[in-house]
């Protein structure tokens, strides 16, 4: 069958040693062309299904790892590393000469390249396994299927033979909750690159393959955001929100809170410590100011604070922020928290105005309905920083995401103004 679409060819012949081929001709299309010549420290690869994922990934570590170097080809489970990913990088190796049968140890998963390059398969069933050795490169394949801690572990082994390394990351995106959207779609850092890539930018495949594709996912669950995602590689917030992407757009963000004498502050912190609360949720405070008829808000979080992080937390937004009230959820161990910001807060000579917040016995999920009407009528603005990026991705997936902490809080703000009488 011909293929038809822009395609570009590219001969890889400076890294290869005398025993590869003078010359072998690698066929990419153009976004493939485009990630592989990109000399970013970390750089993504985000893409639809059948788009060419793992064969870029697997040809871009090959073109760039340095001959005596040692490199981490990496899946999210051993299967899959097996099923898929090595599959990919043995198919490219052995095209490009590079991949030698007798050098590979399949006791422990390292192979040993025509051009000494030495190759370690590794998996992130468990990331902290694979702390140790100085990397020159490492390709993660499926990234949108591993924790973020592998990504930490791996960027800290890019040392190998003193140089900086460098990482790569392929994968299909799974929202904008997820780590990898945090990372390598933050426009502001320098060490980052993303490219997207459709399924039909892919020449290769018969275009038979995204037309049905297409039509099937439109017509399951999730419907053409679905597709968004799988498809053309986006990512996207899950069909059935809560509340439309456009109440959450670029008119909602500002950069310093308004200066305003009048203006009324509150703050709420979701501990996170309620029955039944997911893995890995955050701990969050919603900073809010009242202002001429607006709200704005602040979102400062983490889902590494223990009691008495929380607790310094609370104490330092009093001393900077001092806000008006300072609102702790009074179920699930509120009081006893309240009760040590008490004490620490008398030893400083400090006074906290702190609201002790009950659910009222209402589920979470009803309450952060409540806001609603706030966020149709375009009342609430939020400050335009990382932590407040991650809350608001909250907000767009309620009540399908992961993670739905800071909603909670900015509920909490908002009654606690409204309950204040001064509003």
């Amino acid at each position: 069958m011909t293929r038809k679409g822009p395609q570009k060819k590219v001969v890889l012949t400076e890294r290869a040693e005398d025993s590869a081929p003078a010359s072998v001709s690698m066929v990419l299309h153009p976004v493939q062309k485009a990630f592989v010549d990109c000399n970013a420290l970390f750089k993504s690869f985000v893409a639809g299904i059948a788009s060419g994922k793992s064969y870029v990934g697997a040809y871009d570590l090959l073109l760039h790892a340095k001959p005596g170097n040692l490199v981490v080809v990496a899946g999210p489970t051993y299967r899959q590393l097996s099923d898929a990913t090595m599959r990919s990088f043995i198919d490219v190796a052995t095209k490009l000469g590079l991949w030698n049968e007798n050098q590979y140890r399949k006791t422990d998963n390292v192979a040993k390249l025509n051009n000494n390059v030495e190759v370690l398969f590794r998996s992130s069933d468990n990331p902290a396994s694979n702390r140790g050795p100085s990397l020159h490169y490492a390709w993660l394949d499926e990234a949108g299927l591993m924790p973020e801690e592998m990504f930490n572990v791996m960027i800290g082994r890019l040392r190998g033979g003193g140089e900086q390394g460098r990482l790569t990351a392929t994968f299909t995106p799974q929202g904008k909750e997820h780590w990898t959207y945090r990372l390598f779609a933050d426009a502001s850092n320098p060490n980052v690159a993303l490219y997207y890539c459709s399924t039909k930018d892919n020449p290769f495949i018969a275009p038979e393959i995204y037309q049905n594709l297409l039509l099937q996912y439109g017509k399951g669950e999730g419907g053409i955001l679905r597709a968004q995602q799988e498809l053309e590689g986006k990512f996207v917030c899950v069909e059935g929100s809560e509340w439309p992407p456009e109440w959450f757009g670029p008119d909602v963000w500002f950069d310093d809170f308004p200066e305003d004498a009048e203006a009324l502050r509150a703050v709420m912190l979701d501990s996170s410590k309620g029955i039944g609360g997911k893995t890995g949720d955050y701990a969050c405070f919603a900073l809010g100011s009242y202002s001429r008829g607006c709200l704005y808000v602040e979102f400062r979080m983490s889902n590494a604070w223990n009691a008495s992080n929380m607790v310094d937390s609370t104490i330092d937004l009093q001393k900077t922020f001092r806000p008006h009230y300072m609102g702790i959820e009074s179920e699930f161990g509120g009081t006893v928290l309240a009760d040590d910001l008490y004490q620490r807060a008398d030893a400083q000579s400090l006074m906290i105005p702190v609201v002790l917040v009950p659910t009222q016995g209402i589920q979470k999920e009803v309450r952060i309905r409540r806001l609603t009407p706030y966020l149709a009528r375009g009342m609430v603005k939020f400050r335009n920083t990382e932590q407040t990026r991650i809350g608001v991705t909250q907000l767009e997936s309620f009540p399908h995401g992961m993670h739905d902490d800071a909603p909670d809080a900015l509920e909490g703000v908002i009654r606690i103004l409204n309950e204040s009488g001064l509003v």
